[in-house]
């Protein structure tokens, strides 16, 4: 009889233990909730904050840029003509290696890891 008041106390703790438990992993689950919660504000934050700089810094770009122009327009000719053409010879030279019959394949960039030996320390 003694023996199972003892397994009664016991499994009582047990349970008192496991509710204990059981509610720390709840609050423990809510804070954890609130902090990524917090995480992704602050990242979409500071998204917003790099797109408009972003915005800020193309538009100055385009003011600066137009402004350029105006100024010298002939050598705004020049440079954009100097790369068009260089632009349109390296696509040249780009199709010419690609239609080559005789043209090797391209090498392997990569290498293969070795098989590794173990060593007895």
């Amino acid at each position: 009889m003694s023996l199972n008041l003892d397994v009664l106390r016991s499994a009582n703790g047990a349970g008192e233990r496991i509710a204990g438990a059981a509610s720390h992993l709840g609050d423990a689950l809510r804070d954890a909730g609130l902090t990524v919660s917090r995480h992704a504000s602050e990242g979409a934050r500071y998204a917003r904050a790099f797109g408009d700089d972003a915005l800020t810094t193309g538009r100055d770009a385009a003011r600066s840029t137009r402004a350029l122009v105006e100024q010298r327009p002939m050598e705004a000719l020049i440079v954009v003509g100097i790369a068009a053409f260089a632009i349109g010879w390296v696509l040249r030279r780009v199709r010419e290696v690609a239609s080559r019959p005789d043209a090797a394949p391209a090498k392997r960039r990569t290498t293969r890891a070795a098989a590794r030996r173990r060593t007895s320390a």
